[in-house]
């Protein structure tokens, strides 16, 4: 209302603000039976003994004018407006006014905020009540910047040790880095999931030893493939022990294919956990697999058995999976005459069973052509 009086020009000047009044206990009631209302009176922004919020009155109050009629009255307005409130009783030491624009310039919309951090930096104290920060509070907000350390200390020499460390890359109690995205991605991003020939005998070594998370998805997916590979070979094995490229198998087909789809899993894992997520998948040849997992569309136990049959897809869903759609299904139509399904063992090995007089082969691996 006040800005429509100035746009409006039914008056030169508007006064408009905030108000908080508390004239009776209810509210205070209130808010303690729905536990909103700190016992101790007290509101401890960001500190780790913090325990909801003390309510308060207040009153803000802005003076408002067309910016031409502002700028027209110039500073000594302002000037003599403080000058004549706040030393009205005299105060000893007085009231001193300065101005950061001879400092810095006028920043206009970051002026404010610089004034505030004057005035904070002048009165040199902490945040009222906050006696230690909340570990939770640093692990689930949003990091502003794509690499952060944080320090916890309680004196200026464990500070400087801290820092120390991390500007010289050591390990030091108390010292966090964290690293996250920076910002959401406008552009939207898509997963691909590639088919056999990108493989090569060294790939994932790396994560796997750095991230966590990676080695603890290659770890299982390495369990789910030994289960039904009788032990002829191992994820683990061809991924992290081979010495050199001579003793890697990496180009055998069904290992190719395997261990392409474990690193595309895990690499998928590991972007999501860093906040990182897809906004469409999609996959090329043997990548299927991996695409159909990451989607959701398949368990990892699924994608581990596949079996191909010398059937149409009309012919595989009418005569095969009708009646155990809840237990099988088709994973990829390969050609006209060529039908991959997915499910899990012992439905696939009932499925081939039954299919004794039709070219079918049971694929111990990830995918299949």
């Amino acid at each position: 209302m006040a800005v429509q009086c100035l746009r409006t020009n039914e008056a030169d000047m508007a006064v408009c603000g905030g108000v908080n009044g508390i004239f009776t206990p209810e509210s205070f009631l209130q808010h303690s039976f729905l536990g909103a209302q700190s016992p101790d009176g007290r509101s401890r922004s960001f500190s780790v003994d913090a325990n909801s919020y003390a309510k308060d009155d207040g009153l803000d109050l802005l003076l408002l004018k067309q910016l031409s009629d502002a700028e027209r009255g110039g500073d000594p307005i302002e000037a003599n407006c403080l000058d004549r409130f706040f030393n009205r009783s005299n105060l000893d030491p007085p009231l001193l006014l300065g101005s950061l624009k001879s400092n810095l310039g006028h920043t206009e919309g970051a002026a404010d905020v610089i004034s505030l951090i004057k005035v904070a930096m002048y009165h040199n104290d902490d945040q009222a009540f906050l006696q230690r920060i909340s570990q939770q509070l640093l692990l689930k907000r949003t990091i502003s910047y794509p690499h952060s350390a944080i320090f916890v200390f309680l004196n200026r020499q464990q500070l400087q040790e801290q820092i120390n460390a991390f500007l010289t890359e050591q390990a030091s109690p108390g010292l966090s880095l964290i690293s996250r995205p920076t910002k959401p991605l406008v552009q939207k991003i898509c997963f691909v999931f590639s088919g056999q020939g990108p493989q090569w005998w060294a790939m994932g070594r790396h994560l796997y030893e750095s991230e966590p998370l990676f080695n603890k998805w290659i770890n299982v997916i390495d369990g789910e493939m030994t289960k039904i590979n009788n032990d002829e070979w191992r994820l683990l094995e061809e991924l992290i022990e081979k010495k050199n490229e001579e003793e890697s198998r990496i180009n055998d087909t069904n290992i190719a294919q395997s261990t392409l789809f474990a690193i595309q899993v895990v690499l998928a894992a590991l972007l999501i956990s860093w906040n990182i997520y897809p906004s469409s998948i999609i996959s090329h040849s043997a990548g299927v697999q991996a695409a159909a997992f990451v989607a959701g569309r398949l368990t990892l136990e699924e994608t581990v058995r596949i079996l191909a049959l010398s059937m149409s897809e009309d012919e595989v869903e009418n005569k095969l999976l009708k009646g155990i759609e809840h237990l099988a299904c088709i994973a990829v139509v390969n050609s006209p005459r060529s039908v991959t399904i997915s499910g899990d063992g012992k439905t696939i090995d009932e499925i081939q069973t039954n299919s004794f007089n039709l070219k079918s082969e049971c694929i111990q691996s990830t995918s299949s052509y």
